[in-house]
């Protein structure tokens, strides 16, 4: 939670609730709500942009915990015993000890560490996969990609329709070249938008 004002001066509070749900041995569900108040949206976003803002977020770490849990599990470390295997001075890991502690106690753990892994995909693309982890399952994002595409197909039409124009002198150029550029860069600029949907590749030393 970031706290950006407090009840009493009246200003909204950021808060994002995060809940990771074990699936299967290596996957995971990320439930995400993002909200100032119960029940009240914290963003004038639309909601497929929004996902892909998380999807980014996520994805800063995706890769470095697919391989720290494949890490963890490498002898001479275990899960079993992660107190041991990672160092967490830092205040706010007081609260994972507390939760694997919990975890132990309760023999609550989700996935047992017997279980064998997954194998790690073998490219990046496969890893950070957005159309198959998310996209496909999401009516937002499918739908803003189908309204992506028929936009981009006005652009071309645009484009050729000023490039058409331009040729045949029966519009003047003043007019068809702005258009011919409106057109180019609305087709490159929903193309890119549109890979963000699939995939993106997330490279944390130009971060």
């Amino acid at each position: 939670e970031r706290r950006g004002g407090g009840e009493a001066d009246g200003k909204p509070r950021f808060r994002l609730h995060c809940a990771c749900v074990p699936v299967a041995p290596g996957w995971s569900r990320l439930i995400l709500c993002n909200a100032t108040r119960s029940g009240q949206s914290g963003s004038i976003l639309p909601q497929w942009a929004i996902h892909l803002l998380s999807n980014r977020f996520l994805d800063s770490d995706m890769a470095f915990l697919h391989y720290q849990e494949r890490k963890l599990r490498n002898k001479p470390n275990s899960a079993d015993g992660w107190s041991n295997a990672y160092y967490m001075p830092g205040e706010a890991d007081r609260s994972i000890g507390a939760w694997r502690q919990w975890l132990a106690k309760e023999k609550a753990r989700c996935v047992d560490p017997e279980v064998a892994l997954p194998p790690s995909p073998l490219s990046r693309e496969e890893l950070l996969n957005r159309w198959d982890q998310h996209t496909a399952y999401c009516k937002h994002c499918r739908e803003a990609l189908s309204n992506m595409e028929v936009v981009q197909k006005g652009c071309a039409a645009l484009f050729l329709a000023a490039l058409v124009g331009a040729q045949t002198e029966l519009a003047p150029n003043a007019l068809c070249l702005p258009v011919e550029l409106l057109g180019a860069v609305g087709m490159a600029g929903i193309q890119t938008l549109k890979q963000e949907f699939r995939f993106k590749d997330y490279e944390h030393y130009k971060t």
